[in-house]
């Protein structure tokens, strides 16, 4: 049940602002004070009290019967509200239990309170206010000769100033804390300390006095207790590395005797340091088993953060909707036992999983509804994270009012904690709201008040960040001297920060603003430094996930159009094929699943030692750089990173040389440039045409044997890209409305795109499309020359995500044996219920049986195998046919393009979900199949980037052995075409789908495009 009444439509304004003024004002209503006179009814009304003149009011009241017990009342209630996580409610019943105790003139408890305070803050990452707290406390157990609670708070000031970065400041308050301690001979809490000083000491860069102090509590400690606690120091240093081990030990203690709650929490706590190392398999594995011993304990609120968690390891290892359905189960658990705080995380998490496959709506509602859980838990951190949240998911949906207004709102709560840092990074995003505006006056105003805080706290990456941002509102005003400034200083700052993401792009700026001063060659010599940085952060193993991937190809594609302009279309053109080979490293670096194809066992595993480590090393410096180490530290973990790194390049350098496929197969080799593609056009009737869609135009490369046969001819023309995407999806609507409406903007696309090059295609009757942007969604068979002439009835075609994958496919199928008749394997799955088939947007397959029985006729019963309902699993994939037939519905996903999936027949009928085959999968497969046919997709979302969705599953398909894949641009089956074509290529016939299409369009019932436009042949048939 959300917890507010208001309605979470985007466009709801007044609703959301409404709301944000709730929780703005969280904390600030007040009751009226109702008379009491025992000790729990007077700290119920200092409870009640909402404002601090409000407590003032009560304490002036009960001024004479205030006592102990209502301190101690007050304490055993902040004591309650400290965990799963304290809010602002902690602290002011803490500061009430200050208030009594100080008027009772109550040392003990003045300082009892005071180390709660510190405690609260310190679980709030207010570090500072948290060692003031702790000292007070400290100073008065000093006064009072209280020893136990002095060690106490000696350890707690160590804590607070460690994680304020003053390490060498907070040792001697542990080696005070130790003497004291031992002097007690409390051995458990001196083991403790020195687990503490120990990871102090490392942190400081001090490695062998933190291995001394880790020995020597270890071996002064009386165990399991002893090993946790260090464990525990050591990830809350964020040394995963270590408090792994630690905790193996006290699990491996925990075991002799049995301590069941021991060995839970050893588990619980590998389970978390192998998610923060990265190892997320493992991570998964290990929180299976916490969450086994939680469900024996009964421990229902561990449950549903251990949901939570492993919904986290599934979403990194990018399985989003299993994520989704471990975040759901949490949630309901946690709505269960009323835990506020884990029912918005879960929330959150959902709404994130959707925001990264681009379901932005989906996203925003459940960021609102996260919203809610956290004001009702009174997290003001959860609140303004969830503000920021619902900012970029109505960014995205261009609702730029109400990002504003989330994005402001997070900025007031984060300023009111205190929280100056992350305010001024929430001022960027409001800067870019106002930049797309074309506010640039306001932006500028943003942009700068975050530069000028970012040069106070010295943050060169985000001073590097603010600097790049005011360059881009400088070159949208057209001053271009000024821009070239702003970029050139941000150029500067980042690579003094190593921030190559911020590197790449200012160098870019550099490159436009430089164009724009007619300063040209300085432009094309900023973009080659731009293209050089990010293809040192592949080499860094840096930036690995698909959109990124994209944005990366914008200097790539800059020096495509200045080549172009030069007359140069021979090395425009090989740009243009870097920039495609970026794209499809970026796919198959976001999948997270490293192609260990060809490799042995042991091989996969060092190369994965090593990458975890080089990983696990780059995580550390960045840690440690924001923590503001000393130099010295910095520097010892920058030269372990370049060693682990240059490690890791030697290692794969061999394994390359071993395997040379390998490298081909990540998407490594080098792309191909002009002059190799005349070995791709050995028929002279064949053309090969590749788009590169930019801002301002549409380039079309177009490659043909000249008419000497030892040379190639390549031209270059410039096209119309005006409102070219609105265009090209309207002509998919009309086509999937079956409106005839969809002729004349068939005949409009092809003059605009096509109709320049009609010289040069003449007498080409075989043509392979490397499509770009928007084009991807482009059905080019509808496309009409003519009226009531379709070019597919001109002209073969097929595509590929670039001519460089084209090589490999090709490649693929000369290598391949011939066969004298192709082979079949073909799946009909039992049909999912409509519910799953909705959530999963799929679209149910029809007389899918009934096509693969006739599929399964022609091909002839000794060469055909057929899998129908509960048999059609996975497991029936086999390297026994050369073609591979799918009639299950599946999904082509352009944000996870290696996570596209194939409905199959679950292996287990109450989960519906573990029939689907992500197809990231084929990877690790060799299956040898000619043609691997997948008639029945649904490609989402239909955008600019639909073309990454057909680049990974062809990918996918060719690392599996396929040198050819069909696939649909939407889920509309024909079974006559589907046959005709089978039939076409089972008789070896040139051109397949082209001629099965061309029959199929003599039958006027079927002229129409919905009929036959959405099927694309990726690749290469033999």
């Amino acid at each position: 049940m959300r917890t507010f009444d208001f309605h979470l439509r985007h466009d709801a304004s007044v609703c959301f602002v409404i709301f944000v003024c709730f929780v703005v004002s969280f904390f600030a209503s007040s009751r009226d004070i109702i008379a009491q006179s025992n000790p729990a009814q007077i700290a119920q009304e200092l409870l009640d009290a909402k404002t601090a003149e409000d407590r003032e009011a009560v304490l002036r009241a009960r001024h004479a019967q205030l006592t102990k017990d209502v301190h101690a009342i007050l304490i055993h209630n902040g004591d309650r509200s400290l965990y799963p996580k304290p809010t602002e409610r902690t602290i002011e019943i803490f500061r009430a239990a200050v208030n009594v105790a100080q008027i009772l003139q109550y040392r003990e408890g003045i300082a009892v309170a005071e180390s709660r305070l510190g405690t609260t803050e310190y679980l709030l990452s207010h570090y500072e206010a948290a060692t003031r707290r702790y000292q007070n406390a400290l100073k008065i157990y000093e006064e009072l000769g209280e020893q136990r609670e002095l060690a106490s708070a000696l350890q707690n000031v160590g804590l607070a100033l460690t994680y304020n970065a003053e390490a060498t400041v907070a040792q001697p308050y542990f080696k005070r804390a130790y003497e004291i301690y031992n002097r007690l001979g409390l051995k458990d809490q001196a083991a403790e300390v020195q687990g503490f000083l120990a990871s102090n000491q490392l942190s400081s860069g001090e490695n062998d006095a933190a291995k001394a102090s880790l020995t020597k509590s270890q071996a002064e400690g009386s165990g399991v207790k002893t090993l946790l606690d260090n464990g525990e120091a050591m990830y809350a240093q964020q040394e995963y590395e270590e408090a792994l081990v630690i905790f193996r030990r006290a699990l491996a203690a925990a075991q002799q005797p049995p301590n069941r709650n021991a060995i839970l929490a050893a588990t619980r706590n590998i389970s978390n340091c192998l998610y923060a190392l990265g190892q997320y398999e493992q991570a998964l594995e290990s929180y299976q088993r916490t969450l086994q011993l939680q469900q024996q304990a009964g421990d229902q609120a561990g449950i549903a953060d251990t949901w939570l968690r492993l919904g986290n390891c599934q979403y990194a290892l990018g399985d989003l909707d299993e994520a989704i359905d471990h975040y759901r189960q949490s949630f309901e658990l946690a709505k269960e036992t009323k835990t506020a705080l884990v029912m918005a995380e879960s929330l959150s998490s959902i709404g994130l999983a959707y925001f990264v496959q681009g379901e932005n709506k989906l996203a925003l509602d459940h960021y609102y509804q996260s919203l809610n859980h956290y004001a009702t838990a009174g997290d003001k951190d959860g609140i303004a994270q969830a503000l920021q949240s619902v900012g970029n998911a109505n960014f995205r949906l261009q609702n730029y009012r109400l990002a504003f207004e989330a994005f402001q709102n997070a900025r007031f709560l984060l300023t009111e904690s205190g929280k100056m840092d992350e305010a001024h990074e929430v001022l960027l995003a409001i800067g870019l709201v106002h930049f797309v505006q074309k506010s640039y006056p306001f932006a500028m105003e943003a942009y700068q008040k975050a530069l000028t805080h970012f040069e106070t706290i010295n943050n060169k990456n985000l001073i590097a960040v603010a600097l790049y941002r005011i360059g881009l509102v400088k070159y949208a005003e057209d001053t271009f001297t000024e821009a070239l400034s702003f970029a050139e200083r941000a150029s500067a700052f980042a690579t003094q920060a190593e921030s190559y993401e911020t590197l790449w792009r200012a160098q870019f700026e550099i490159g436009r603003a430089q164009l724009r001063l007619t300063q040209a060659d300085k432009a094309k010599q900023a973009w080659l430094q731009s293209v050089a940085t990010i293809e040192r952060m592949r080499a860094n193993l840096r930036g690995n996930d698909t959109d990124s991937a994209v944005e990366r190809t914008a200097p790539y594609i800059g020096l495509v159009e200045l080549l172009v302009e030069e007359g140069n279309p021979v090395e425009a053109f090989n740009y243009a094929e870097r920039a495609k080979a970026q794209i499809l490293w970026g796919i198959l670096q976001g999948s997270r699943n490293r192609i260990t194809k060809t490799l042995t066992p042991a091989e996969a595993e060092s190369e994965q030692q090593l990458r975890r480590e080089a990983l696990t090393l780059s995580a550390r410096l960045d840690r440690a750089r924001r923590k503001g180490n000393d130099e010295a530290v910095v520097k010892r973990l920058r030269d372990q990173l370049q060693k682990a790194r240059a490690d890791l390049t030697t290692l794969t350098n061999q394994l390359y040389l071993r395997h040379p496929q390998l490298k081909t197969y990540r998407g490594e080799a080098p792309p191909i440039k002009a002059g190799e593609a005349y070995a791709l056009l050995s028929d002279p009737k064949r053309a090969l045409l590749e788009f590169v869609v930019t801002e301002q135009q549409v380039l079309l490369f177009v490659l043909t044997k000249a008419s000497r046969q030892t040379q190639l001819e390549l031209n270059t023309y410039k096209l119309d890209a005006a409102q070219l995407q609105d265009r090209v999806l309207l002509f998919r609507e009309k086509i999937a409305s079956q409106s005839e409406e969809y002729a004349a903007l068939s005949r409009e696309l092809y003059d605009r795109l096509l109709k320049p090059a009609e010289s040069q295609l003449a007498g080409k009757t075989s043509l392979t499309i490397v499509p770009d942007g928007i084009l991807w969604a482009l059905p080019f068979a509808a496309l009409q020359p003519s009226d009531n002439r379709f070019w597919i009835e001109d002209c073969a075609l097929n595509y590929a995500s670039s001519v460089s994958a084209l090589r490999e496919q090709s490649r693929l199928a000369r290598l391949r044996a011939p066969t004298t008749a192709p082979s079949l394997l073909a799946f009909a799955p039992a049909s999912l219920d409509v519910a799953t088939l909705e959530k999963l947007r799929l679209t149910p397959v029809a007389n899918a049986e009934s096509t693969v029985q006739r599929l399964q006729q022609m091909y002839g019963l000794p060469r055909s195998k057929a899998l129908f309902g509960n048999a059609a699993r996975e497991e029936a994939l086999q390297p026994s046919a050369s073609t591979l037939h799918f009639a299950a519905p599946a999904l082509i996903n352009n944000y996870r393009p290696l996570y596209s999936f194939v409905a199959l027949s679950p292996a287990d009928a109450t989960k519906p979900k573990s029939g689907l085959l992500p197809l990231w999968r084929l990877t690790n497969l060799n299956l040898r199949a000619e043609l691997l046919a997948l008639p029945n997709a649904n490609v989402l979302p239909v955008e600019r980037r639909t073309g990454n969705g057909f680049t990974g599953v062809a990918w996918a398909a060719y690392v599996a052995s396929s040198s050819a894949t069909l696939m649909s641009q939407w889920p509309t089956e024909n079974a006559e075409l589907m046959t005709s074509f089978h039939q076409q290529f089972k008789a070896r016939v040139p051109n397949a789908l082209q001629q099965a299409t061309k029959k199929l369009l003599t039958n006027s019932d079927f002229r129409h495009p919905v009929h036959w436009a959405n099927l694309a042949l990726f690749g290469t048939l033999r």
